[in-house]
């Protein structure tokens, strides 16, 4: 699994170009290039970024050319479709850690903020 691989290969497919994703993050183009070339470094905040800015979900830069389709039976759970093959994809796993890193990615986001705002009210 090569994320840089599969970003390029989705803009490849959607035919967008680095200043289409450079103008959806709200990035130069050169810092886009810094990215999909490997010289600057990918975080974890960059690729919910980069999936808006795709107008894919965050999982298939991971799993692209596979796709997931959350089961209309249970919110909770998650069916794998292969765009390739109809069988059962091994990424099931990594979809609900990368949910799971995500959510925890975006709770460590609120408490420092929040923490900034009691450090603040603190001092003064």
């Amino acid at each position: 699994m090569d994320i840089l691989k599969n970003i390029s290969a989705i803009m490849e497919a959607k035919r967008l170009l680095q200043k289409d994703i450079a103008i959806g993050m709200g990035l130069s183009i050169s810092a886009i290039s810094h990215l999909l070339n490997g010289s600057r470094e990918l975080k974890v905040k960059d690729l919910d970024k980069i999936a808006k800015a795709l107008e894919v979900e965050v999982i298939d830069l991971f799993t692209y050319p596979d796709k997931y389709k959350k089961s209309e039976s249970d919110t909770t759970s998650v069916e794998i479709h292969n765009t390739q093959k109809n069988e059962e994809n091994p990424y099931k796993l990594l979809y609900e850690l990368q949910k799971e890193m995500m959510d925890l990615f975006q709770e460590n986001e609120k408490l420092k903020k929040h923490s900034v705002k009691m450090s603040t009210a603190n001092v003064g």
